[in-house]
């Protein structure tokens, strides 16, 4: 009687597959977990504002990203959304920090590569997938961010004032005391440089 032989290399092969898939969705849980969890403290503080603004009147609630080997924070009230990109459009003959411009919701989003804007020229891979939307009336920008980092809160009379040795100083409204740079949202917003006319 013939018994039939037990293919190991095929079940071997099948579950090195499944053990990849899982990895790999397991990674991208853990990529989306700061995300989300910066988002939720995006809608609470919303939702309660005014709580916020008399319970921590000497704090601020931010959010922490990372792009390349620097750390950033926007206050959580300046902030529209944050979004994963698809497709980033370049635009020619405009500053080395607009990475470009992109699509949300059929609104056209200017996006800028904090790297290029505070000077880094390094050449590193550096995987800018998600923005931070900031705007002020009409205008809408993009911070390209490698990672979200989660929120946290920062003591105003804490932060240490750079001095304004370069153009982009003025767009840090202070360091925090793990040397986390606090971005000026609306001086970047009204700065002429960062503006992009698709008509042109």
């Amino acid at each position: 009687m013939n018994k039939s032989r037990i293919d190991w290399e095929r079940i071997y092969g099948r579950l090195d597959t499944i053990e990849k898939v899982l990895e790999a969705t397991t990674q991208l849980n853990q990529e989306r977990e700061a995300e989300i969890l910066a988002e939720r403290a995006l809608l609470l503080a919303r939702e309660s504002k005014t709580a916020l603004e008399l319970t921590y009147a000497d704090r601020m609630l931010v959010i922490v990203f990372q792009v390349g080997d620097q750390r950033f924070a926007v206050e959580v009230k300046d902030i529209q959304e944050i979004v994963t990109l698809s497709q980033i459009v370049h635009v020619p003959c405009v500053p080395d920090f607009i990475a470009g411009i992109t699509n949300v919701r059929g609104n056209i989003v200017t996006l800028l590569d904090l790297r290029r804007l505070f000077g880094d020229k390094s050449e590193g891979i550096v995987d800018l997938k998600r923005a931070i939307l900031i705007g002020s009336g009409d205008a809408r920008l993009g911070l390209l961010s490698e990672e979200i980092l989660g929120t946290m809160q920062f003591q105003r009379d804490a932060l240490q004032k750079l001095p304004a040795t370069r153009y982009s100083d003025r767009f840090v409204r202070g360091l925090s005391a793990d040397l986390i740079s606090l971005l000026d949202c609306e001086a970047i917003v009204e700065d002429a440089r960062v503006n992009v006319d698709d008509e042109n």
